[in-house]
């Protein structure tokens, strides 16, 4: 599944069914083994402001995960996230 059909599909259900943290979770865990960034992006803004914390810590332990996975720090983990802006890695618009 591409990153923006999940992430659109993850948001409708966060939004629509919060109160379902186990469900979350899951759907969470299952999309947090792919590098897109646009995941990477939902799982970040996700272990910093959700509704119940340990959908919150679920976040931030598989943000870690995926960076100790790819050997990128922190900082470096932020930096693939951030959008190209239509560019790609050449810095031709695409």
């Amino acid at each position: 599944i591409e990153g923006h059909i999940a992430v659109s599909v993850l948001r409708n259900y966060m939004r629509d069914h919060y109160q379902r943290r186990a469900q979350i979770e899951a759907m969470i865990d299952a999309v947090a083994s792919s590098n897109d960034p646009i995941i990477i992006q939902l799982l970040l803004s996700l272990s910093r402001r959700y509704r119940t914390a340990s959908v919150q810590e679920k976040a931030r332990n598989l943000v870690t995960q995926i960076a100790e996975r790819n050997g990128w720090s922190a900082d470096e983990l932020a930096d693939r996230t951030i959008p190209t802006a239509g560019f790609d890695d050449s810095g031709t618009l695409v």
